[in-house]
């Protein structure tokens, strides 16, 4: 979990006036999903955009995996 990111992603929706679950709803993810993206347990590039749009907040550029180590070789 990444705390820093969480803190500041709630910040902002706070001073918005925004809650999650308004979020979530206007996104049409759940509940539970938006607060795993927040946290940084999950990705998504939708939910993601959509949060950034609203909060300002710059997630991290995911991370490649290099074709050698995918799973699906």
């Amino acid at each position: 979990m990444n705390l820093e990111q969480k803190s500041k992603i709630i910040q902002a929706l706070v001073l918005k006036g925004i809650t999650q679950k308004a979020l979530a709803t206007d996104i049409g993810v759940s509940t539970q999903f938006l607060g795993e993206v927040i946290s940084g347990k999950s990705r998504s590039h939708r939910v993601e955009k959509a949060i950034t749009e609203v909060t300002g907040y710059q997630f991290p550029t995911p991370q490649r995996v290099p074709r050698s180590l995918a799973v699906n070789n």
